[in-house]
């Protein structure tokens, strides 16, 4: 019998958490001598009663089955393991299919989450996971970012705050009395400055173009691009969040541009000083091009957890096309991966890299995938 099929008929109540997992456990182990190991992934919380005793139930199955058994229980109970790399080797390369412009986006946006979820099907709780359970004075910055960015989008779409306040207070989840009020007033005078920004880019109705790109080799990227404002047609790609203006947010706009062929792209949130802050991508000679790299990234990508994150490389990346040096641009990453929201706070990134930006910065291709993600961006920005 072989092993994975083992610890399938060993432990069928983890399924379907612990079933994307076999595919690095059969992979790995198959001829009986497993050199893919993970650190393990925290599953859903139903998993947890069974992954304890995954152990001793494969015992039979010799060591390095007990091996990454071992690493599954930990791993269940809650035990973080940072010690060697995640995988001993790449997983095999899957075969080349049709690609999901969300997947894609999810996969830029934040490469090792979509790492986690896309290959393996797991996710890693995180601490925004935990519901409070008692009203409470304030809310937290999620919370406050969730209330602001539903008002955003209600003011884009022409509806009244009085009414959005009226809405929200029945939603329940304000802090009582004035506190809640007061809340609400504070974010709308956030809402209003970024509103003044970007309705004057609206118009007419935002319109949706559905994506159907040739990418070669009989592969096509699909999805939905929306926010496509006046004409000709596509017209230009306008969008807004109440966020703080960041990486994420252009590098999604970055790939829907590239998928509409749309002559520009048009993003704000919030920069300083309770100012709106606005970038402006202008689309490449050859889009089609820096789409087949983009999702050539995203196949590499899966098939094993990349030295690259959303916050550092895209700080590398800005300082080393600027001109820095090397040093500099490196130094200007670790400072963003050690920053209060960087990378390096990052559960997923914490959990399949490890908290500490050196190992990273070792890896020769952080640079490089530093580069080859943001150089086309930043020369297309202003």
């Amino acid at each position: 019998m072989a092993q994975g099929t083992a610890l399938r008929a060993a432990c069928p109540g983890l399924d379907p958490w612990f079933g994307p997992c076999l595919e690095l456990f059969e992979n790995g182990c198959g001829n009986g001598l497993c050199d893919v190991g993970f650190h393990g992934i925290a599953p859903h919380g139903r998993a947890r009663t069974h992954a304890a005793g995954i152990a001793g139930s494969v015992s039979q199955q010799g060591e390095a089955t007990r091996e990454i058994a071992r690493s599954v229980a930990q791993a269940a109970q809650g035990t973080r393991h940072a010690t060697g790399p995640f995988l001993a080797a790449p997983l095999p390369t899957r075969p080349a299919g049709d690609v999901e412009l969300t997947r894609l986006i999810a996969f830029l946006v934040h490469p090792t989450k979509a790492f986690l979820a896309q290959r393996l099907g797991v996710r890693v709780p995180t601490s925004e996971d935990a519901l409070a359970d008692a009203l409470r004075s304030e809310l937290d910055p999620l919370e406050k970012w969730d209330i602001g960015e539903r008002m955003l989008t209600a003011r884009l779409a022409g509806v009244d705050l009085a009414d959005f306040r009226r809405a929200e207070l029945r939603r329940g989840t304000l802090p009582p009395g004035p506190i809640g009020l007061r809340l609400l007033d504070g974010l709308a005078d956030e809402v209003e400055v970024l509103a003044a920004a970007v309705l004057p880019l609206h118009d007419g109705l935002a319109r949706q173009m559905d994506v159907n790109l040739d990418l070669g080799g009989g592969r096509l990227l699909t999805g939905t691009v929306n926010g496509l404002h006046g004409r000709p047609h596509p017209g230009t790609l306008v969008r807004a969040t109440y966020s703080r203006l960041g990486p994420k947010h252009r590098i999604t706009a970055w790939v829907q541009l590239l998928a509409a062929a749309a002559p520009s792209a048009l993003t704000t949130g919030r920069g300083s000083f309770k100012g709106a802050a606005t970038s402006t991508l202008t689309l490449p000679q050859d889009p089609a091009a820096v789409l087949r790299d983009l999702v050539a990234l995203h196949d590499d990508g899966l098939t094993e957890p990349l030295p690259i994150v959303t916050g550092a490389s895209h700080a590398y990346a800005a300082r080393h096309a600027a001109g820095d040096t090397e040093q500099e641009a490196t130094a200007a990453a670790a400072k963003e991966w050690d920053s209060m929201f960087g990378d390096g706070k990052d559960a997923h990134v914490q959990y399949v890299h490890g908290a500490s930006f050196a190992a990273m910065a070792g890896d020769r291709r952080f640079g490089e995938l530093a580069s080859r993600l943001w150089d086309p961006l930043l020369a297309a920005e202003s």
